[in-house]
């Protein structure tokens, strides 16, 4: 049996990545603290899921509000953010 209000939903930010020589170079319009490198692709993303969570920990430990994700451009990667990692 499912309670109700307590349905978790995720959020995804687009982020975009840029290879420069050996690593790739992550950031996020929507959060512009959540900046991040990687030294593969898959490394990147694992870094943007963190760095995004990470971030989101500094918006809520200031009373700010936490930004809500645009819609992708073209070439950005959607990064997931589990509200129930950041929302108590």
């Amino acid at each position: 049996m499912m309670k109700r209000g307590l349905m978790a939903t995720t959020r995804f930010y687009p982020a975009k990545f840029e290879k420069e020589e050996n690593v790739y170079n992550v950031t996020f319009r929507d959060v512009p603290e959540a900046n991040t490198c990687g030294d593969d692709f898959e490394d990147a993303l694992e870094m943007a899921a963190d760095a995004l969570l990470v971030s989101m920990d500094f918006y809520i430990e200031d009373g700010r509000a936490i930004p809500m994700p645009s819609e992708a451009k073209h070439g950005e990667v959607m990064i997931a953010l589990p509200e129930n990692n950041i929302f108590p």
